[in-house]
């Protein structure tokens, strides 16, 4: 159990920078003001600019879990292609069910 815990605090740390690069590069005044021009509440506003920074920050996360496995694949391809070849022919007479 102690490892899914571990595993799952590690996506949530790899979330929260994320989070907070996303955090830093979006103009925050510039968003503030033009979601307040349209006429949303100041709550409103916050909310809108989390949704959109959460939901950007997973995509970058799974964006890192995808390039990872894909890794894992092409090692996995490599190492089947280095695997010895069978030294012996399958008789196809005695490979019916």
């Amino acid at each position: 159990m102690r490892a899914v815990d571990d595993a799952g605090m590690q996506t949530t740390d790899r979330l929260t920078a994320a989070l907070g690069a996303l955090a830093a590069t979006l103009a925050i005044v510039w968003s503030i003001a033009t979601l307040a021009a349209g006429g949303m509440a100041p709550d409103q506003q916050r909310q809108v600019l989390d949704n959109l920074l959460t939901s950007q920050s997973v995509m970058l996360a799974t964006n890192h879990i995808m390039l990872i496995v894909a890794l894992i694949c092409c090692a996995a391809a490599f190492f089947i292609w280095l695997a010895p070849k069978p030294t012996r022919a399958v008789d196809m007479t005695q490979a019916g069910h």
